[in-house]
């Protein structure tokens, strides 16, 4: 915590709290490289009332390809997929069912957040078996591989706003999200 008085952390209000994590388990699902949270004016009151709201926010998560690679191989075994990441893009390789016959497969693309919540991949080239003339649609392998990943299923109180692929890692910046708490019935 930064620049708060104690007497200001007993009314619920903090002014500044900065996080650093390194090999941290997210969700119990996934291991990020490094995290890094701001987060700033939070205020809160306890009691029946209970309430939680931050003023803004921000993260910063490096997340390495071997990370990524488990997590989707723990996710979807059955696909088989193994993601290269290069400076700008994503490479998949892996296997997909084309009328019902196990079908390798190599694509190419970029990643894109949806909805705040999801990383979504974008094919901009898709080849079938060894033959790399053998296209196929990118819409198909699309709707087969997305979301590669759901914050919102590893439970954490994140919202995506960028993505950006490095060799060998990703960058995922964004903003905290405190959803408002239920009212009691």
């Amino acid at each position: 915590m930064r620049g708060t008085k104690d007497s200001e952390i007993v009314v619920g209000r903090i002014r500044r709290i900065e996080i650093d994590g390194w090999n941290v388990n997210a969700g119990y699902q996934i291991q990020l490289e490094s995290l890094h949270v701001e987060v700033n004016n939070l205020l809160y009151k306890a009691g029946e009332d209970e309430r939680l709201t931050v003023g803004d926010s921000s993260f910063v998560i490096y997340l390495t390809e071997a990370a990524l690679n488990d997590y989707l191989r723990r996710q979807h075994p059955s696909r088989q997929s193994e993601v290269t990441v290069n400076e700008g893009s994503v490479s998949i390789k892996g296997s997909m069912r084309l009328l019902g016959v196990s079908t390798p497969l190599m694509t190419t693309g970029r990643l894109e957040i949806a909805d705040r919540t999801q990383v979504m991949f974008r094919a901009d080239r898709v080849s079938l078996g060894t033959d790399a003339n053998s296209v196929l649609g990118t819409d198909y392998v699309e709707r087969h591989l997305n979301p590669l990943l759901n914050v919102s299923q590893l439970n954490l109180p994140l919202r995506l706003d960028s993505i950006e692929a490095q060799p060998g890692r990703l960058v995922v910046r964004g903003t905290v999200y405190l959803p408002p708490r239920p009212k009691a019935q």
